[in-house]
């Protein structure tokens, strides 16, 4: 996969053309702008500190069927 600049505001980033703009909200429903929110640990920007943190940017990687960060972050080898 290709990890898109931090500053890029659009770009089509799977095989299944999710589309990610700027100032959009975040699928895990917390109110909060997806680059704010869910994007860093996506990207690897950041990781989670919390549970819920993790939880919440797996179902955004779900809804934007990136399934490489679902792997990376799966407990099962």
């Amino acid at each position: 996969y290709s990890r898109p600049e931090k500053s890029q505001a659009f770009f089509i980033g799977n095989p299944l053309f999710t589309i990610y703009t700027a100032n959009m909200m975040c699928y895990c429903e917390s109110n909060t702008d997806f680059s704010q929110c869910c994007e860093p640990f996506i990207y690897g920007y950041d990781v989670p500190q919390t549970a819920e943190q993790l939880m919440r940017s797996r179902y955004s990687a779900f809804c934007m069927n990136h399934h490489h960060y679902l792997n990376d972050t799966s407990a099962v080898p």
